[in-house]
């Protein structure tokens, strides 16, 4: 048994459209999420050895704070 969908040309037109539409926005937002990242690494590499202690964690550790919803290391 065969489905046989008619779609017409406006909606191919908007379904076609869509796509690059969304993979834009997901290019824009993974750019957005990077600079905040890199912003926090700047943030924790100007801060002293105390006030890293007293977050709980050494120099060694500011990326892996960072990142520590991304990658399990």
């Amino acid at each position: 048994m065969a489905i046989i969908t008619d779609i017409s040309p406006q909606k191919r037109f908007a379904v076609g459209f869509d796509r690059p539409v969304k993979s834009v926005s997901s290019f824009l937002l993974a750019i957005r999420t990077v600079q905040s990242r890199v912003q926090q690494i700047e943030l924790f590499c100007s801060k002293s050895h105390e006030e890293l202690a007293a977050r709980g964690f050494r120099r060694q550790d500011i990326v892996r704070q960072v990142y520590r919803d991304v990658y399990y290391v």
